[in-house]
């Protein structure tokens, strides 16, 4: 019995660290999206729009939608617009990521429109880690600028990465109303901070 007892101590203390640490894994996680099993639906929507559509030019920003319902009345969560933006970036779809920016926030990051498709497909392959990106987890919404109209919210995610220690970035999405009264999320932070915060972690 007193053979067994290291042995014990050694099977109690993994599983002691195992739960700690999914524990500490799902609390630093934030709020996950499942943007893995949303992408796969986003590609197949996509490529029915694709198909259907006449538009064979790729070379501006357009609001080319997979998700008909992203911006329907009632859907005016800031966290919708993120989770949209990587969710289009987990399908590895340039534009649909970079749509949900405003049309200011695409020309300040890329000034230059001779080098933009190709900074865009890079900048992208960074955030994804090369496709390794596999989820976000909301972490944090803090506003910080009350407009009932143009009201402005900084959301903290968690990049959560295969096989790479996640990545925590703060986002500043603004709500927008059109003429209709319709209201949607538009993220407002420069594509290159975005970069520069990937960096520092």
């Amino acid at each position: 019995m007193k053979r067994n007892r290291p042995l014990m101590i050694i099977v109690g203390a993994v599983l002691i660290l195992t739960v700690g640490y999914l524990m500490w894994d799902g609390y630093t996680s934030g709020d996950k999206q499942d943007i893995d099993q949303k992408a796969q639906q986003y590609q197949e929507d996509l490529k029915r729009i694709t198909e259907q559509s006449k538009v064979t030019d790729d070379k501006q920003i357009t609001e080319r939608n997979p998700y008909e319902h992203k911006h329907e009345d009632g859907v005016t969560l800031p966290e919708n617009d993120v989770t949209y933006m990587f969710t289009a970036a987990k399908a590895n779809d340039v534009e649909g990521f970079y749509d949900s920016f405003t049309a200011d926030t695409i020309l300040a990051s890329f000034p230059d429109p001779n080098t933009m498709r190709t900074q865009m497909v890079e900048y992208l392959q960074v955030i994804t880690q090369n496709g390794k990106l596999k989820d976000i987890g909301i972490l944090e919404k803090r506003v910080v600028d009350e407009d009932p109209v143009n009201m402005k919210v900084d959301v903290t995610i968690a990049l959560l990465y295969d096989g790479i220690s996640r990545k925590q970035i703060t986002l500043q999405v603004q709500r927008f109303q059109d003429e209709h009264g319709g209201q949607s999320w538009k993220t407002i932070t420069l594509v290159t901070n975005i970069i520069e915060q990937l960096k520092e972690k």
